[in-house]
C-alpha cells in the first residue's frame, strides 16, 4: 500500500454568509473530505462579508477536489490559498 503524502494549506475564503447557510455548506464540505479538526478564523471583510481563513491538511488530488467543491458554492466570492510565509500564525486561536 503506497501512502500518500499531504500537505498543510491555507485559504482564505470570502462569502455572502445568506444567514449562516453559506458556514453550513463549507461546514458540510469539511465533513465530507474528513477535515475535521481544520483550524479556522472568521472575519467580516470591508465588503460587508463574511471572511474565513482554513488551514486544511489533504493530500494534492484531495485538495484540487475540494478546492472545486468549494468553487461549486455560488455565495463564495472569493478563494485565495496563503502560501506558508504569509499564513498568521494566529488562526484557530
Amino acid at each position: 500500500m503506497a501512502f500518500v503524502g499531504r500537505r498543510t494549506e491555507t485559504l482564505r475564503l470570502e462569502f455572502e454568509s445568506d444567514k449562516g447557510n453559506t458556514e453550513i455548506k463549507i461546514d458540510c464540505l469539511l465533513d465530507k473530505f474528513g477535515i475535521l479538526q481544520a483550524k479556522r478564523q472568521c472575519r467580516d471583510t470591508p465588503a460587508g462579508r463574511r471572511g474565513l481563513d482554513l488551514e486544511i491538511k489533504l493530500s494534492a488530488r484531495s485538495a484540487n477536489e475540494f478546492l472545486s467543491a468549494l468553487v461549486a458554492i455560488s455565495e463564495i466570492v472569493a478563494i485565495e490559498r496563503i502560501g506558508r510565509d504569509e499564513a498568521s500564525g494566529n488562526i484557530g486561536r
